[in-house]
């Protein structure tokens, strides 16, 4: 009998991802299954395992390596490595749930595979409706329409760039911010599902592939080079580029003690916190982020990087390295920043704001200030020849991206529009800000 979930194991060319489900169903023990329109569970080979009817439910478990499954009083246990859940019906979604946990629903199907600390939950799913689920939970579908398409194509693209980053773990990408968060069907807007829609296939390309975008929450008004000190590795398109100065941006602040700072980071493994009696920014980047904290103990000085130092700190204390710190009589340490998160790509606030009245940028020039000389395709086309691109393009001069306007008349009239396949018509400005 052929399995309702037909294509299992299907490659990225069927556009279908492997995700997995770590953020909520991360080493449970066991999941119950169910779907409004009724679940079938199959074998490996196609084989039917079980079939429920609407709202009756599936638990699955496994047990010494085999997968067991039961439905009300009757127990089966599979024959193959793993179990597929997909809904009776071929638009169905499927819900998911854990002890401790709520449903959640998804599209696509299920695959639970026995692991020696549990099950692992994998969902398979059209690229398309993966980003229904990834573009409202990566940016509030309160932003502007624009802003959000520009997430909708950095999200695509980012995961045909990075899929199969998770291969040894067995799927393509997970559904945390070490990937992008993932809250499938349960996460879904209205807005971001239009943002989906109009963007459906376009994805930003250098070369002729699929670029390796990153995106942040705020950067501060500056964006980082993450090559800056690495300049063989470098991508000309993730360059450092700024804000303009009346954006408003997150500022924060965070007052910690010299004791808590060293017992961190010793705990983080940095011995050389040990007696810690002073700490300050020893270099910046170009952005104005420290790259390197100086720490002053009772053994004498050292530098610890300043991606170590936030991560033992805690990324939701220290939200951002656009930083100043100063110390206090009183032992405390002041952190003063601005922006949160690593401000590497397209920034979600400064999408946010370009994208408002006066500006009023489309997705297109969001995109080629923060990624510029990549072009848009279609993902169809962005492993070889690129057809159909719209470049973006970064002028020789930059000037302010305040003063960026349309460049002629008819451009002036007529925003560009997601189906121009001319250059867009402005200039990016790339200085470094001169501080916070």
């Amino acid at each position: 009998m052929a399995s309702c979930c037909s294509g299992v194991g299907a490659d990225i060319a069927s556009e279908r991802l492997r995700i997995g489900l770590v953020r909520f169903y991360g080493r449970v023990q066991s999941v119950i299954l169910s779907s409004r329109s009724g679940v079938r569970l199959h074998e490996p080979d196609g084989r039917e395992l079980f079939s429920c009817e609407p709202e009756a439910s599936i638990t699955v478990s496994a047990e010494g390596g085999a997968v067991i499954a039961s439905s009300g009083l009757e127990v089966r246990s599979a024959a193959g490595s793993f179990v597929t859940a997909c809904s009776r019906e071929p638009a169905g979604t499927i819900r998911v749930q854990a002890l401790r946990q709520p449903a959640r629903e998804y599209r696509g199907w299920i695959e639970v595979r026995p692991k020696p600390w549990g099950l692992l939950i994998v969902n398979v799913v059209a690229l398309e409706d993966y980003l229904l689920g990834v573009v409202p939970a990566e940016m509030p579908s309160s932003y502007p329409m624009e802003a959000i398409k520009a997430q909708a194509v950095t999200a695509r693209t980012y995961a045909l760039a990075n899929r199969g980053k998770h291969a040894s773990d067995g799927y393509d990408l997970c559904d945390t911010d070490n990937c992008q968060i993932y809250g499938g069907v349960s996460a879904e807007t209205a807005k971001a599902a239009e943002a989906v829609r109009a963007t459906a296939g376009m994805v930003i390309t250098y070369e002729g592939r699929p670029a390796r975008v990153m995106y942040s929450g705020d950067c501060g008004g500056a964006t980082q080079d993450p090559f800056e000190a690495s300049p063989e590795r470098r991508l000309p398109y993730l360059c450092g580029v700024t804000e303009p100065a009346d954006m408003p941006h997150t500022a924060w602040e965070a007052a910690l003690s010299l004791k808590d700072i060293e017992n961190k980071l010793l705990a983080a493994g940095i011995k050389q916190a040990a007696g810690l009696t002073a700490i300050r920014a020893s270099s910046r980047s170009s952005s104005g982020r420290v790259t390197e904290f100086e720490l002053t103990s009772r053994s004498g000085t050292a530098l610890v990087s300043g991606n170590k130092l936030r991560i033992a700190l805690g990324a939701h204390v220290i939200k951002s390295l656009l930083l100043t710190v100063e110390q206090t009589p009183e032992g405390l340490v002041l952190f003063k920043g601005r922006g949160t998160g690593h401000g590497i790509g397209l920034c979600q606030v400064g999408a946010k704001w370009l994208a408002s009245p006066p500006r009023n940028w489309s997705f297109d020039q969001i995109l080629a200030h923060y990624f510029p000389g990549t072009q848009i395709a279609a993902a169809a086309d962005c492993a070889g020849p690129v057809s159909e691109t719209r470049n973006i393009r970064r002028s020789a001069k930059p000037s302010t991206v305040t003063d960026a306007k349309p460049k002629t008349a008819t451009d002036a009239a007529s925003p560009a529009r997601s189906d121009s396949r001319d250059a867009v018509p402005f200039d990016i400005r790339v200085d470094a800000p001169e501080g916070l």
